[in-house]
């Protein structure tokens, strides 16, 4: 939007300015035909005109002020565990099941930007969650790991692709690929009216999604690795226990921090992290907001946020972030 306005700005601009050299340099009346009325009213219009002329310049200056930047729409697709909340048998633990924030489907995003439309990661909901967000087109899937939660709804994208007409785009890392051969393998063959293109992505360092550069790294998870994403200011971390200093390196300058936060006020060696943890990383690269996800059924959402610090928020499913 904001590149957009300021194109307008330019053309109305340069309109304005033949406008005003056209009426500057037209020919005078001829002295029999002038009148002193005539010359007025010429001089009169041409005063309006950029009277009009500065009033939009100066509008549609304002409106590209009040939405620069705001080029990136972010939904939490799911903000629950790998179990999600409630978890199997109706059992909320310490969520509070009359808060409907409590309620969370497995982990994923949706991301808008710059035109393209991407995902992270596809749990066993996927499909629900597409449809529940009103979301009616991807250009690309980006997967951080090969565990039940993140990849379930992959085999949603074989009828996703016939349905839209175009091709979407996979991208993994070495370790998740090799998962995904075994497990989805007979999606990575021709299927009947499919159009997939699978990716695989450094472990380190930057890669092209549809046009848009995105920044990964990996972060240790049990005995796996997960890929971490930077979109310009915003952040994606899952799945972690630990950021190494190069991770540390790619956060720098991170406005929003979207991260896990699976063990809430509860530390505990899983794979996972606690608020303890996520805090001491803020610390480290100095966010200007930070929301908490993948979280787990001991995660109560009003009484953890009453005990996060200033800049701090719970992400809760079909929340929308404008950056």
């Amino acid at each position: 939007k904001a590149i957009e306005n300021q194109w307008l700005l330019i053309l109305l601009g340069w309109g304005g300015w033949i406008r005003t050299n056209e009426c500057r340099h037209q020919k005078p009346m001829p002295y029999h035909l002038a009148t002193p009325q005539s010359s007025n009213t010429d001089e009169f219009m041409l005063i309006f005109f950029n009277l009009q002329v500065f009033f939009l310049f100066f509008v549609i200056f304002f409106i590209s002020i009040y939405f620069k930047g705001e080029n990136m729409k972010v939904i939490i697709l799911g903000a629950g565990s790998a179990y999600g909340c409630p978890m199997i048998f109706n059992s909320w633990r310490n969520a509070n099941p009359q808060d409907e924030r409590n309620y969370r489907t497995r982990p994923s995003i949706y991301v808008e930007i710059d035109g393209k439309k991407i995902v992270v990661d596809t749990g066993p909901e996927f499909r629900e969650q597409i449809n529940k967000n009103k979301i009616t087109d991807i250009d690309a899937v980006l997967l951080t790991h090969p565990h039940y939660d993140h990849i379930a709804g992959l085999p949603e994208l074989t009828r996703a692709s016939v349905v839209l007409e175009h091709n979407i785009q996979v991208f993994a890392n070495q370790e998740t690929f090799a998962d995904l051969e075994k497990s989805y393998g007979f999606m990575m063959k021709s299927i009947e009216g499919s159009i997939l293109s699978w990716h695989k992505i450094p472990d380190k360092g930057e890669f092209d999604v549809c046009g848009v550069k995105v920044k990964t790294f990996q972060v240790p998870h049990h005995h796996w690795h997960c890929s971490a994403f930077r979109f310009q200011d915003m952040s994606y971390v899952t799945d972690w226990e630990d950021i190494s200093p190069e991770g540390i390196d790619i956060l720098q300058g991170t406005k929003t921090l979207l991260i896990e936060c699976n063990n809430g006020l509860y530390p505990e060696k899983n794979g996972h992290s606690d608020l303890e943890n996520v805090k001491k990383l803020a610390e480290r690269i100095s966010p200007q907001r930070v929301i908490l996800t993948h979280l787990s059924a001991r995660v109560d959402y009003k009484e953890t946020s009453r005990r996060l610090p200033q800049n701090f928020e719970l992400a809760y499913d079909g929340m929308e972030i404008n950056i």
